[in-house]
């Protein structure tokens, strides 16, 4: 979560923190399976969590506060169920 929200707030860009996100998940595959519906839903929550519950250093503004929200909420509304559409999500923003 701290990837992508570093990455919409503008700190980091979006193909860093795509590759970042596949490369992780590839590692992790590797010891066990994922359920990428329950991947997605849960980084959409710790998204809202560490945007606006759990301070994290460097999103501190509305707009960066506000992008992070809505991509969190368009991974609930969109119904954002695999990695590859996460990730084509990020790109988007």
């Amino acid at each position: 979560a701290h990837i992508i929200l570093f990455s919409l707030a503008g700190y980091i860009s979006k193909e860093m923190a795509s590759k970042y996100i596949f490369e992780c998940v590839k590692g992790f595959r590797a010891s066990q399976p994922i359920r990428e519906d329950l991947f997605c839903k849960y980084l959409g929550m710790e998204i809202c969590h560490r945007a606006f519950g759990k301070w994290i250093a460097g999103v501190q503004t509305s707009n960066q506060k506000i992008a992070c929200i809505s991509f969190a909420m368009d991974i609930f509304d969109k119904k954002i169920i695999t990695i590859h559409k996460l990730v084509s999500l990020l790109n988007r923003k």
